[in-house]
């Protein structure tokens, strides 16, 4: 049976909602992948389309001496 896309999509979630067997079949716009379940749909943009998460870095405070003078760290 062909598939009818209703072409809705949500540029926020990037799916598309399409009918499979008058069920509504939920259709990742960025990858192969389908569901009959939203939430599921929903799970799979954010664990497999989500940017990565930035990484943490340290950032030291600058140390001076007794004089006020910056000191320089070795690393």
């Amino acid at each position: 049976m062909k598939k009818k896309a209703e072409e809705i999509i949500e540029p926020e979630k990037k799916y598309r909602v399409g009918r499979w067997h008058e069920l509504p079949n939920y259709e990742c716009t960025l990858c192969p992948f389908s569901t009959l379940s939203k939430e599921r749909m929903e799970e799979h943009i954010t664990e497999v389309h989500a940017p990565p998460p930035t990484p943490w870095t340290e950032v030291k405070p600058p140390k001076y001496d007794r004089f006020g003078n910056l000191v320089e760290e070795k690393e």
